[in-house]
């Protein structure tokens, strides 16, 4: 009947020959994707704060998962050298540390 077996075997071999150089150009640009998802995502988003206002501090927070593409934050907290109350900002970076605990730090 025509010959069908032989058709579809020429169909099935044109579709083969048509997707192999298809395949390795999606493999290759997944592979950079991939590759440029991940150290986009790896990069950290510096905030430099002065005082310990943990309002403030919550609105970064806010602002970085909602806006941002990384979830890695770094905060500096930058004091004046005179500065000796050292007891209040480790108990308030331990604070801090258990509300952010889904954030690398």
């Amino acid at each position: 009947m025509l010959n069908r077996t032989l058709v579809i075997k020429w169909i099935i071999y044109l579709i083969e020959y048509l997707y192999r150089p298809l395949r390795k150009f999606v493999i290759s640009s997944s592979r950079n994707l991939h590759n440029l998802l991940r150290k986009i995502n790896s990069q950290e988003l510096v905030f430099f704060t002065k005082g310990d206002n943990v309002a403030i501090l919550n609105r970064v927070m806010i602002y970085v998962e909602e806006n941002e593409t990384t979830k890695r934050l770094k905060i500096v907290h930058v004091c004046d050298s005179n500065e000796t109350d050292n007891e209040a900002r480790i108990k308030d970076i331990e604070v801090f540390r258990q509300g952010i605990s889904r954030y690398t730090y």
